[in-house]
């Protein structure tokens, strides 16, 4: 597994991997690319300190990160794709 910055991906390829890592979430979470950066933008996430978890050279899962606190923690969401094992989902 390697770690890359979100940054290092294409606003099309970051919005194509948070929808392919959430599509079976039990809320929908699908997202345009104007609604991501808008969630980026209102919630303070940072494309630098978010990371795309990586298996193989393909996208294996999401982490986005905040840039200001709240009550001493930062905004955070993380999401596998389905063919990858997650701790997080709920079924």
């Amino acid at each position: 597994m390697e770690l890359l910055r979100l940054s290092a991906f294409t606003r099309k390829e970051q919005v194509a991997l948070w929808n392919e890592a959430f599509a079976d979430y039990l809320v929908p979470a699908t997202m345009t690319e104007a609604s991501f950066k808008a969630r980026m933008e209102s919630l303070f996430l940072s494309e630098e300190e978010s990371l795309v978890a990586t298996m193989n050279g393909e996208p294996a899962g999401i982490a986005l990160t905040g840039t200001r606190s709240f009550q001493s923690k930062k905004s955070r969401g993380s999401a596998a794709l389905p063919q990858y094992p997650s701790s997080e989902k709920t079924a």
